[in-house]
């Protein structure tokens, strides 16, 4: 995995808009680290972004997206549970068959259960021949205007926050909550930036790709102080053109995420000239789930 990401970030670096910006976040994810940093709190694994990690942070976790972009983590986690498993899913099977045993025995794995692959996680890690003491599967309604909608995710939210509260010992507080709410805020409108950015066709998907899978990676500010560096590293860097390029072709891009540091799907869209200004991958953007979990007047 290291050899990896040392050949994958030796290419980056080579681009020509390649810029500090950039490379804070591609040196958070070029060691080929596979277990979560050691940020002082109890581990809480996840896969899929919709889970409400506002929630997991208010009681005393830290959240940790699983990485799912390293082809030979992906060939070690076919070899238990088959090569027609989800591409992100098998290899994050095979990285957490890296992670100390002692890492692991503390993990709390959270799976949505909306998804047919995470909701089996906990089957293919016993296929894996590795154990964790819980695997909480949340069901995370589709949420609409309607009334009845958001009840019914409130209802899943507050099942979650008592599993969490059994597990961690810490009552959850409405300040609490709140803190973690404004910090995910701020953190996702420095990344919609990006979005925004990518979907003009300024910011490269090859570099929204790499601020994505380094998310969690890092402290939440720091992070979210990289994603509004690199946008104004990339806004800057159209102003300076001196001969506006041709807009490449726009694609749409579905299927499972674009981890680092598989890039090769983005590499050849450019070289090809073509652009994915917009997708319908995997969830990669931050969850703003937990905004519905406190009511107006509680």
């Amino acid at each position: 995995m290291a050899r990896e990401a040392k050949a994958e970030g030796e290419r980056l670096r080579e681009r020509s808009d390649w810029g500090p910006p950039a490379d804070y976040f591609l040196g958070l994810l070029e060691s080929g680290e596979a277990s979560p940093p050691n940020l002082g709190r109890p581990v809480a694994a996840f896969m899929c972004q919709t889970v409400p990690l506002e929630l997991l942070e208010a009681h005393g976790f830290q959240p940790h997206r699983l990485r799912g972009g390293f082809g030979a983590a992906a060939l070690s986690g076919s070899a238990a549970v088959g090569s027609s498993v989800c591409p992100a899913c098998r290899a994050a099977i095979g990285t957490l068959g890296l992670w100390e045993r002692e890492m692991l025995a503390k993990t709390v794995f959270a799976m949505p259960s909306s998804c047919h692959w995470a909701a089996k996680f906990p089957e293919m890690m016993e296929l894996a021949g590795l154990k964790a003491p819980e695997v909480l599967r949340i069901e995370i309604p589709k949420l609409s205007r309607e009334a009845r909608s958001h009840e019914r995710y409130l209802g899943e939210m507050e099942i979650l926050s008592r599993e969490l509260e059994r597990i961690s010992g810490i009552k959850i507080r409405r300040e609490d909550l709140l803190a973690q709410m404004a910090r995910y805020g701020q953190a996702h409108r420095e990344f919609s930036k990006l979005v925004s950015l990518k979907r003009q066709g300024i910011l490269p998907f090859v570099h929204f790709a790499v601020a994505c899978s380094a998310f969690q990676r890092d402290r939440l500010e720091r992070w979210a102080q990289g994603c509004r560096d690199l946008a104004v590293e990339a806004s800057a860097q159209r102003r300076a053109e001196t001969v506006r390029k041709q807009d490449p072709a726009q694609i749409f891009l579905t299927g499972s995420p674009v981890f680092f540091p598989d890039l090769k799907i983005p590499r050849l869209m450019e070289a090809a000239g073509l652009s994915a200004r917009h997708d319908d991958l995997c969830p990669l953007l931050l969850a703003k789930a937990a905004r519905l979990f406190i009511r107006p007047q509680s």
